[in-house]
């Protein structure tokens, strides 16, 4: 074997022959041999530098280089392979880059083999020499090896890096959907993929900028291989220990670490991403909750999307009822207070906002009731933004109605569910000094947050995602004033596994007793009864008034008859055509 190595000058304007340069041809299995070391140095023919020549026993070999100045690429290794074909006498040398004998070569050339130096084998056509007892050896064409210089690798820019958020641990997307209220839920952080011939992989963290105000970090998550390298599959679950989390001020800082820096930098032929399943719990409602993260590799930073999730918060109502069981499985009811923008804040503010004229026939909000008159009171209880995963310890209706107007017995309350039928035995109903109390009453045992056993409602006998409906009969009492105003409220309350309180009042809703009579009004008097009134005697004046009311009388009297008298006077003067 004859190696002549150059090492290729700037700008490819030439080559070079270079010396002290080491290569080992290493045997393959099946070939018994010691390793032959080549040194690169002066060709004793030529005089070039950068020659080397060994000798190879009949076999495969592999062929390397060892010793490479800076700043320059090494070889890649040569595998040389010998074969006979026994048949027709002739020997085959190759040279290639691939380790399969099967790939294309890159040199090759076949000898005939001869019996003896006289006689010619008849299928030595297409040789290139005849191989005989006293010529045993056969060689390949000189193989020129160039080194190139290195160039200095910039930093490959990987794929962006990607954020999703599922409801489940691997689950579909909801992104730009619904979070359920108070239940866990996953942001999945997905890295960028870091591409082959890349420099050593030295930092490699996702910093993840969740919004506090209505997420919780868990403490745990799940990792995963988004593409083949090492012994691991797109899919494959990676060891926890390859990433540590740190939850900071609404961060969460994850940090690969170098255990799994050594894979990835062991890989540098491969492309290697992971993605962070991160659990998170949702215990406030909001319209929108946004959500990105920040990837740092090697210092170069990018950001991932933006997603964006929502949570609704409870809706519950309250309806003034003249009968029970009204649209059970319906919302007919729902725009009795459509002519309010917000029906909360203003029939708090004051119930007759509601108007009488958009509401159904069984709605007697703000109507006058008399005593012995039974109101309905439904309740909606409103589960709709909560889901079977939600944790919650307590969901209740407390009611806080005028117990100085109304007599309510509890035996009479219904609950039913959106299908219309009687769940209420799932609830328990107490009459207590705060008001009327309709709670869930079936439990469950689960975790909270802190590891801490609890009991929460069990979503399996008690649905979440529906409206439930509450028939509230009551009866005015028989003693209330006039005009008296029956004011009633609800108040839907829950807590979490973690001991979180939240609630939403429903409208406030009010009925009127009839009003007092209204006195009779006078007509108003003329002067002279006026006057009549004060002087003329009445039973039971006083001998003292009496006099004083003769007196007045010839008084009244005397200015009566001036009066006449001075009239009839200038009516005469008229008459005779004087002016006056």
């Amino acid at each position: 074997i004859k190696l002549n190595k150059k090492f290729t000058l700037p700008n490819n304007e030439g080559s070079s022959g270079f010396n002290d340069i080491e290569f080992v041809a290493n045997p393959l299995e099946g070939t018994v041999a010691e390793p032959v070391t080549m040194v690169t140095g002066v060709d004793p023919i030529t005089g070039d530098d950068g020659y080397a020549f060994g000798n190879l026993v009949y076999g495969d070999w592999v062929l390397e280089e060892k010793s490479e100045p800076e700043g320059r690429k090494k070889i890649r290794p040569i595998y040389i392979r010998m074969t006979t074909d026994r048949e027709k006498d002739r020997l085959t040398i190759t040279a290639s880059y691939e380790e399969n004998p099967t790939k294309p070569v890159f040199s090759k050339r076949e000898y005939a083999l001869q019996d003896s130096s006289s006689e010619k084998n008849p299928n030595s056509q297409g040789t290139v020499g005849s191989i005989t007892n006293e010529k045993p050896t056969i060689s390949l064409s000189t193989i020129h090896l160039n080194n190139n210089p290195e160039k200095p690798e910039e930093p490959t820019t990987p794929t962006p890096p990607t954020k999703d958020v599922t409801k489940t641990d691997k689950g579909e997307s909801i992104n730009e959907g619904n979070v359920a209220l108070n239940s866990d839920f996953f942001y999945e952080l997905n890295s960028s993929i870091l591409k082959p011939n890349r420099q050593d992989t030295t930092n490699w963290t996702i910093h993840d900028d969740y919004d506090e105000n209505f997420d919780r970090y868990n403490g745990w998550f799940k990792l995963y291989a988004t593409t083949d390298f090492d012994t691991y599959k797109a899919g494959d679950e990676l060891p926890n220990e390859f990433v540590k989390a740190e939850d900071k001020d609404g961060k969460v800082l994850f940090t690969a670490q170098k255990a799994f820096l050594d894979v990835v930098n062991k890989h540098k032929d491969k492309e290697v991403g992971f993605s962070i399943h991160a659990s998170f719990y949702r215990f406030k409602a909001s319209d929108e909750v946004l959500n990105t993260f920040i990837e740092t590799v090697n210092d170069i930073k990018q950001d991932s999307n933006q997603v964006v999730t929502k949570t609704p918060k409870p809706e519950p109502h309250k309806y003034d009822l003249s009968k029970e069981k009204v649209d059970l499985t319906g919302d007919s009811l729902l725009d009795d207070d459509s002519e309010m923008k917000d029906r909360y804040a203003e029939s708090n503010k004051d119930p007759f906002n509601d108007k009488t004229d958009n509401n159904e026939k069984e709605n007697i909000n703000t109507t006058v009731v008399k005593a012995g008159d039974t109101l309905v009171y439904q309740l909606w209880l409103d589960t709709r933004p909560f889901d079977e995963t939600s944790k919650l310890t307590s969901l209740k209706m407390v009611d806080t109605y005028d117990k100085e107007a109304l007599t309510l017995d509890t035996k009479k309350i219904k609950v039913y569910n959106a299908k219309g039928e009687d769940v209420t035995n799932l609830l328990k109903i107490e009459d207590t000094d705060k008001g009327l109390v309709i709670a869930a009453n079936v439990f469950t045992k689960a975790k909270n947050s802190k590891g801490e056993e609890v009991s929460i409602v069990d979503t399996k006998k008690l649905p979440f995602g529906d409206y439930y409906k509450i028939d509230v009969p009551m009866t005015v009492k028989d003693s209330l004033k006039a005009g008296y105003e029956i004011i009633n409220t609800a108040d839907q309350q829950w807590t979490d596994s973690d001991g979180t309180d939240d609630h939403h009042i429903t409208e406030k809703r009010v009925n009127k007793t009839p009003g007092a009579p209204t006195p009779k009004k006078e007509e108003p008097k003329n002067p002279v009864e006026n006057v009549a009134a004060a002087v003329l005697p009445n039973t039971g004046d006083s001998p003292q008034m009496l006099i004083f009311k003769v007196i007045g009388w010839v008084v009244v009297l005397s200015v009566c008859g001036y009066l006449i008298y001075d009239r009839k006077k200038k009516n005469k003067t008229v008459d005779n055509g004087e002016l006056f």
